[in-house]
């Protein structure tokens, strides 16, 4: 079974030809190495799996924002999320999130964001973003913007707009 941990500043080059391999391209490896020089990149927050030393997985979520009538939120975002195929269905996706989790609660932050799809989102806990009263300030190129609170003192309903950084924008 692999252990989710932090990712360490050595296995970068790693990780970026985990993503490469994964997505099988070159754009999603630039985009890290672009992401890790933000003012929105969170260490603590770029995860991976380590299956005995080779890296089964990786999860990194950026620094994001919630404004709203009640005050402001510090949150993150899903920015990539990648296992290769021969680690598919064996878990691997849901214990990077699920480490994400713990690890932001850790950190403070009130919320985690994700724009995909709800069918496999939801199961770890995301639930549709406009429940909470949470719009996007930006569009999300036909995904659904997905939130999962991370403590429990939040009101039922924020209605604010949620801020992704500049450089993680889809669209």
């Amino acid at each position: 079974m692999a252990i989710v941990r932090g990712e360490k500043p050595e296995e970068r080059g790693a990780v970026e030809d985990l993503l490469r391999r994964v997505y099988r391209r070159e754009d999603e490896a630039r985009l890290l190495a672009e992401l890790r020089r933000s003012p929105d990149f969170v260490p603590e927050m770029s995860v991976v799996a380590d299956l005995e030393g080779t890296l089964a997985g990786y999860a990194l979520f950026m620094k994001a924002g919630v404004a709203a009538e009640s005050g402001s939120y510090p949150s993150a975002a899903l920015v990539l999320l990648a296992v290769p195929p021969e680690h598919k269905r064996s878990g691997v996706a849901e214990r990077l999130i699920r480490h994400s989790v713990e690890r932001g609660r850790g950190l403070g932050l009130r919320f985690l964001f994700v724009i995909g799809e709800s069918g496999y989102f939801t199961r770890f806990g995301f639930k549709k973003a406009s429940d909470f009263g949470l719009e996007p300030d930006f569009d999300t190129a036909g995904g659904g913007l997905l939130v999962m609170p991370l403590q429990n003192d939040l009101p039922g309903r924020i209605n604010g707009k949620v801020r992704y950084s500049k450089g993680i924008q889809p669209g």
